[in-house]
């Protein structure tokens, strides 16, 4: 099919939907490429929220890339405070407990302060 370029209005052939030739198609491309490296050559350097290195930012990440691989996941922040102390006794501890005072398991918890 014979199509009319929009931008040079030369004559080519191409399917329905083309609507530049193959140089102002190639013209196009170049540009879009150059304005891409161009973009990703003025990312702005961030420090790491885990290990202070600095790195370029890609989206919106806040960990370098050994930090995404070493599996730390959230903020420093929140870790710090989300750190529990394991249990003192199973479930099944308290159960026995519980059995053995004749109680249910609920009571067994809060009169053993478990």
């Amino acid at each position: 099919m014979v199509k009319i370029c929009t931008e040079c209005k030369k004559e080519f052939e191409g399917s329905a939907k083309t609507r530049l030739c193959p140089e102002c198609k190639e013209k196009h491309r170049k540009a879009a490429d150059a304005l891409q490296r161009e973009k990703h050559r003025n990312q702005p350097l961030v420090k790491c929220e885990w290990c202070g290195r600095l790195f370029t930012r890609k989206k919106n990440e806040k960990k370098c890339e050994a930090c995404r691989k070493e599996g730390r996941y959230g903020s420093p922040q929140m870790v710090a405070h989300s750190k529990r102390e394991p249990p003192k006794v199973s479930i099944n501890g308290v159960l026995k407990i519980a059995d053995k005072d004749g109680t249910t398991y609920g009571k067994a918890v809060l009169e053993h302060n478990i």
